[in-house]
Formats: structure tokens, sequence, C-alpha cells
């Protein structure tokens, strides 16, 4: 099958990230007396605010609960990024190859648009897409309403996208719209990504070659 398109997660896909979205979360949670550990953080990782925050407390929470926490945490975590924003391995190989190929590519993220655009500003990749669709304030992966929308921007059928991702989350959310999904092991393990039904598994981006997904 040709892929027409491809549909980039960003935090652990894109960039490393994960060590501080862990900090942020767990110092803005700590001030509302709820704590994250390594291995819920690790299962939540690719939904958005919402989502974990509903899913650390155990319950539905206001939207003024949600604003709160999550206004601290982005803060938290803008800082903890600011000059320490790094391409992921094998990331700019990727994006070039694409580029040159007239492959359209959009960042689908459940991010807040403030840091997708910290990302893309402080290391000026923001030329290699043709899309960008913060998946924040609207439901979040495994449903796909990230992927269908980024998708529909390129105009790209959903099975005619790679999707590149590595949650758990973000790879059920790509077979929901029918995409191939290449995982990366930045955050979950092989096994998790492969039975949550990844098509393709990898340590990272720098061990494939664009053009060999291209063309499956």
């Amino acid at each position: 099958m040709q892929i027409l398109g491809v549909l980039w997660d960003l935090d652990g896909v894109l960039v490393d990230t994960q060590e501080n979205h862990y900090l942020s979360w767990a110092a803005s949670l700590r001030d509302f007396n709820a704590t994250i550990t390594r291995e819920m953080f690790t299962r939540l990782f690719g939904m958005n605010n919402r989502g974990t925050i509903e899913a650390v407390l155990g319950k539905p929470v206001s939207a003024e609960l949600v604003e709160a926490i999550s206004k601290k945490k982005e803060n938290i975590f803008r800082e903890l990024m600011q000059g320490n924003i790094q391409l992921m391995p094998g990331v700019e190989t990727w994006l070039h190859w694409l580029l040159v190929n007239q492959i359209p590519q959009a960042i689908a993220s459940s991010a807040p648009p403030e840091n997708i655009d910290q990302v893309l500003e402080s290391l000026d990749i923001r030329k290699y897409f043709q899309a960008i669709v913060p998946g924040y304030g609207h439901p979040s992966k495994p449903d796909p309403w990230v992927f269908r929308k980024a998708s529909n921007e390129l105009n790209v059928l959903g099975e005619k996208c790679l999707v590149i991702e590595d949650s758990i989350a973000g790879v059920l959310a790509a077979k929901a719209i029918g995409a191939t999904c290449l995982a990366v092991t930045s955050t979950n393990d092989a096994e998790n990504l492969l039975h949550a039904g990844a098509d393709v598994v990898i340590p990272s981006l720098k061990e494939i070659h664009p053009s060999i997904m291209i063309t499956i």
C-alpha cells in the first residue's frame, strides 16, 4: 500500500520530552494533593490533560479544575524545556526525505498549541509540516479525533496515512482511522505496542529508512 501522508505524534516521537512531562505532572498534581507514579505516567502518556487528570484522580473533574492543574503543569513543562529541546534519533533524516519526496506531513499531538509552537520554533522545523493539529481540548487518544482531523487537513484518507507513535493510546487511535502505524519504543516496550496494533515497532527512527515504510 502506498503511503500518501505522514502523521507525527510530538512527545517521544519528534522530541524527547518524557522526563520533563513526568516532572511537571508530578509537581503540579502534588499541589492538588494528588500523586502520579512513573508506571501510571507511562500508561497514560499520549492522552490529553483532561484524560490524564481524570485517570489519576479516578473520577470526572470540572473544567475549572482541569484548567487550573493544566495551566500549572504546562507552565512548569515549558520552563523545563526552555533551551533543552532535541529531535529524537533519526527524525531529521525522515523529515528531510519526506519533504524532498513531496510526502505531506502533519503534527497530530495531544499537546497544547503553545507546546507545539515552542518545539517548532526552537528547532526551526515548521517548514516540514503542511498541517499542525493540537488535540488539546478535544477528545483524547485513543479517540482518533486528532489523527482524523490531521488526515483531513492533508486531504489524505486515513488508510493512506502512516502514523508515527510511541504511546499505546496513540497506536489505538492510529488504527481506528485505518492508518499504518510505526511505533518507537521510547515510552512503551515492543510487546505492548504490538499488542495495541502497531504494524512495525523499532527502537528509534534511525533504525529504518523512510522509503521502506512509504512503499509498503
